[in-house]
């Protein structure tokens, strides 16, 4: 038996920024600046490909995502 837990919308949003703000962009940043050896830089190309992929991210949510979920979906009825 499986137990389905629905998020609100608040609930994903806060989730989304707690992700994006504390466990991508720092590590993200931190690794960019060993890589370029720029802080500035480095910070601002993480901050950039954050925004950039969470509006593909986004996209792929409401287009891609309910066709592929039908394909790996098992119906139990």
């Amino acid at each position: 038996m499986t137990v389905e837990h629905k998020i609100s919308h608040s609930e994903a949003m806060t989730k989304a920024l707690v992700w994006r703000l504390v466990f991508s962009i720092p590590p993200g940043a931190l690794i960019t600046w060993l890589w370029m050896g720029n802080p500035w830089k480095s910070l601002s190309l993480m901050v950039f490909l954050n925004v950039l992929y969470t509006f593909v991210h986004y996209f792929f949510e409401k287009t891609f995502w309910p066709k592929f979920w039908k394909l790996f979906k098992e119906e139990k009825e």
